[in-house]
């Protein structure tokens, strides 16, 4: 009787940590960290980095220390990812690739986006 018992709380916990478990392929790119993750099982997409580079620069511009210790303030910096996100974007983005494998060239694009937007 406890092999029994044993044997279902083994198959119950299988059939729960699959069902939890979320391939990287699923994950809907929110953050930057995101982007790393879904590669390391499929492409991202352009849009999938700028997204997650945006909010990594807003994540950048919301840490009131970083911002002081650059001389600027959290607004100023807001403003400025405000005004020049659609100009970088396409200037860095625009004429590339739609899709991305490699974290070397997707750690790049991102680099470049953050110095363009002056976060």
């Amino acid at each position: 009787m406890k092999y029994v018992i044993l044997l279902i709380l083994i198959g119950t916990g299988y059939y729960l940590y699959e069902k939890q478990g979320v391939s990287s392929s699923e994950i809907d790119v929110k953050t930057h960290r995101d982007i790393y993750l879904k590669m390391e099982s499929s492409p991202v997409s352009k849009e999938e980095i700028l997204v997650g580079v945006t909010e990594f620069a807003m994540t950048m511009c919301n840490d009131s220390g970083f911002q002081l210790s650059a001389g600027e303030t959290t607004n100023s910096c807001i403003n400025k990812l405000d005004n020049f996100k659609s100009m970088c974007s396409e200037r860095i983005f625009g004429n590339g690739a739609q899709f991305y494998t490699e974290k070397a060239k997707v750690t790049s694009l991102a680099k470049r986006f953050i110095n363009c937007v002056g976060t």
